[in-house]
């Protein structure tokens, strides 16, 4: 039988508009303002200029990216970094509607959203260049819509969720858990009314074309375009991975390697008991130590033991979505990937404490005698309370870890974020790098470096159009072949080969190179002697 919620009142529309606008401000404030380095340099050139990203190639992003830098004026890397702020505000407005969907006071809704908008995962995937925002985003909207599947059992709601995990899956793997649990909901609580094979027709068209953006690797594999991350990091010549041409010529040979990272050696701790559980202590500490702070870990607890908002479906859905995905989370993750795994896991534990916190003001309300509006503002001061903690631990493990298992909390890349307000508002340091280098390194040569920095050095070379005389390759010890190659085709003096990271580093053996200093700590260094390979 169908329950309608009753319609937002236009107050309540507008008090998730003032949310919503103030979240994208303070996200916009402590933004990056320019090119970073790493996996953001190369997303922010990629969803620029096209092609291929790092795995899984992320091609939701890279189509939104295209849109936004035709929509946005300013730093074009800046362009795709206040995408993700976009991105993240918008999924703060989407949580107030899942949140009121299980049966939460608005005001309840509100402070909930607000402070899962200040977990650091969150925060931090905000104010950079990450796909994690946009994935969210497409996560919220599929929560939501199957949350209100289990009210309505409308086939047209089960659609939409369909869509969105289709969405989701194209925007990062990480939900694969939460989306297979949402999908076997749906499957299960199929309306008395659809066949089976009629009822599957209807979730599975709008799921395919939900996932349908994946199609865009295979044009953009086919295009050759520069930005492409299997040309840039397999070298076929040196039969990298084992892999050779004859074996590498077709999309369907490459997919895997592009959509699953085949040439990465994940972390698999599935039969290694004492690392599960370290893991699982350890995303423990994520969510109540670093994400929402020991004070979430009350609202929490009352959430669960008294959880009379959450009909039983939705209850065990929940439940489900977040067992799954720390299941994912603690078998294949550990130290800074971790609480990106968990990040399903951070939405399902933002929800329950949306209804603590409401326990909570209806406790205080019935046994303090208390006025709704000073229970409101005790549960905003609690919330503050909330918002602040985690983040000032989170600081202070930079220079001692906590516990006896050392735990800590970072960035899934550069640059570490070492203040209670996370920002980067200031952080230019990856553009005068990437500018000095540009500056500095000899004509026609073939710049070769680590990812973090030779990332900084590709946005500039192909979004910007910087120095096209260089040819750029991001380095791996499987290159050699490459680099020699180049040496004995050009010639040291003609077109010299450039390091952006000592020699002995990269090389693992000694080559005489003439060093130039670029910014304080680093370095360029223009070798002065052919490289040698094994064969």
């Amino acid at each position: 039988m169908s329950v309608e919620l009753p319609p937002l009142t236009p107050k309540a529309g507008v008090a998730i508009l003032i949310l919503t606008a103030a979240f994208l401000a303070l996200y916009l404030w402590g933004s990056a303002p320019s090119v970073m380095e790493g996996d953001s340099a190369e997303l922010q050139t990629v969803a620029l200029v096209g092609g291929i990203a790092h795995p899984s190639g992320y091609p939701l992003f890279i189509m939104a990216g295209n849109l936004f830098r035709h929509t946005l004026s300013g730093d074009l890397a800046h362009r795709i970094t206040a995408m993700c702020a976009f991105f993240g505000a918008l999924t703060i407005a989407v949580y107030v509607l899942v949140l009121r969907q299980v049966g939460l006071p608005f005001w309840s809704c509100l402070l909930g959203a607000a402070w899962y908008g200040t977990t650091y995962t969150f925060w931090w995937s905000s104010i950079r260049t990450e796909v994690y925002t946009l994935a969210l985003l497409c996560f919220a909207i599929a929560m939501l819509k199957s949350l209100t599947y289990l009210r309505t059992r409308n086939p047209r709601d089960a659609a939409m969720t369909a869509f969105a995990l289709g969405l989701t899956l194209a925007g990062h793997l990480a939900f694969c858990p939460a989306v297979l649990v949402i999908a076997a909901t749906l499957i299960i609580l199929r309306p008395g009314h659809m066949s089976f094979i009629g009822y599957l027709l209807l979730l599975f068209l709008p799921f395919v074309i939900g996932v349908s953006p994946y199609l865009y690797l295979f044009w953009a594999d086919a295009r050759h375009l520069p930005m492409n991350y299997l040309n840039y990091t397999i070298n076929l010549d040196a039969r990298q991975y084992g892999l050779s041409t004859a074996a590498f010529d077709d999309f369907w040979e490459r997919i895997p390697w592009l959509v699953f990272g085949k040439e990465s050696h994940p972390n698999v701790f599935l039969f290694s008991p004492r690392m599960l559980a370290r893991n699982l202590l350890s995303a423990g500490a994520v969510e109540f130590l670093f994400e929402f702070g020991l004070p979430a870990f009350i609202p929490f607890i009352l959430g669960i033991v008294k959880y009379k908002a959450f009909k039983k479906t939705a209850a065990l859905l929940l439940l489900a979505i977040a067992l799954s995905t720390v299941g994912l989370g603690i078998a294949f993750a550990y130290g800074r990937m971790l609480p990106v795994f968990l990040m399903a896991a951070t939405f399902v534990v933002g929800i329950v404490l949306a209804h603590g916190i409401a326990v909570l003001v209806a406790a205080a309300r019935r046994h303090l005698h208390a006025p709704k509006s000073l229970a409101i503002a005790f549960g905003s001061l609690f919330l503050v309370a909330g918002m602040l903690t985690p983040h000032i631990l989170r600081v202070s493990t930079y220079y001692s870890y906590l516990g006896p298992l050392d735990w800590y909390v970072r960035e899934e890349g550069q640059p570490t974020i070492d203040n209670v307000i996370p920002r980067l508002r200031h952080y230019w340091e990856p553009r005068e790098y990437g500018n000095r280098v540009m500056s500095i390194v000899p004509k026609n040569a073939l710049v070769a470096g680590a990812w973090d920095d030779i990332m900084i050095l590709f946005y500039l070379h192909y979004a910007e159009g910087v120095r096209p005389d260089l040819t750029l390759d991001s380095f791996y010890r499987e290159h050699l072949t490459r680099l020699a190659g180049w040496q004995k085709t050009y010639g040291l003096g003609e077109r010299p080969v450039v390091l952006t990271s000592p020699p002995s580093i990269l090389l693992d053996r000694p080559v005489q190179a003439d060093s130039m200093a670029v910014t304080a700590g680093k370095w360029i260094y223009i070798l002065k002697e052919p490289i040698r390979t094994a064969d």
